[in-house]
């Protein structure tokens, strides 16, 4: 789905969960839409079974879109997948594994990096994942820069 689509269900719908439905319907494994569309559930105690199921069994056109903005939007999400314990360690690693290796050129995942790191200080895997693409993109003044030069 591309920009044009997102525009086409905003106006033919209000409220942002209108817009997610729509979205969902068309791309029914957006971890963006469904995770987003699970915070609001959430918010009215409401059944989040459907979205939990989503963002477990995905397909991998989830993790690897056409379009480098939707990669961007499903990124976001990860942190929260991890610390609410929808997905566990292993799966974020094989997913954020195969961001560096196969699209660490893509804007934002720099950002899912940093921020995995942020949030979990003393795990060194998100740290390595950084240099990895640092490394990956021939950028060692990054790579120093983000691993104090332990990946150089």
């Amino acid at each position: 789905m591309e920009q044009s689509d997102l525009l086409r269900a905003k106006n033919s719908t209000t409220g942002e969960e209108g817009v997610l439905r729509k979205v969902i319907v068309l791309r029914p494994g957006d971890l963006f839409g469904q995770y987003r569309l699970l915070q609001l559930k959430d918010k009215r105690e409401e059944g989040t079974t459907a979205q939990l199921e989503a963002l477990q069994f995905f397909d991998n056109e989830a993790i690897d879109p056409v379009n480098d903005r939707l990669l961007t939007y499903a990124a976001r999400v990860i942190p929260g997948l991890l610390t609410r314990g929808i997905w566990d360690k292993q799966r974020t690693l094989y997913i954020i594994s195969f961001f560096v290796y196969q699209r660490g050129y893509t804007p934002g995942v720099a950002d899912i990096l940093k921020e995995l790191a942020k949030a979990f200080p003393s795990d060194p895997d998100w740290v390595f994942y950084i240099g990895e693409m640092y490394r990956g993109q021939g950028d060692q003044r990054l790579l120093r820069k983000h691993t104090g030069g332990q990946l150089t």
